[in-house]
């Protein structure tokens, strides 16, 4: 009998394939490092190279994007 994924499991693959459709890699990295790997925007600047400032910019538009994909503005 084959082990059939748990519901939590198939919506975190949801929303990790949706996030990849919408963002920048960049925005990506960023998203998936915080979020699903635990790494703050300062220890994701260090790893990269980059600085804590660009690495929020690319944050902070994730979300955005993301939030205008998932709660578009009602119309009307």
């Amino acid at each position: 009998m084959a082990v059939q994924p748990s519901a939590e499991a198939l919506d975190g693959k949801a929303i990790r394939a949706r996030m990849n459709e919408q963002l920048t890699p960049d925005q990506q990295q960023t998203l998936e490092l915080h979020f699903f790997e635990g790494y703050s925007l300062r220890e994701i600047a260090e790893k990269h190279g980059k600085t804590v400032g660009n690495v929020r910019h690319h944050y902070y538009r994730a979300l955005d994007r993301l939030r205008s994909h998932l709660f578009p503005p009602k119309r009307g």
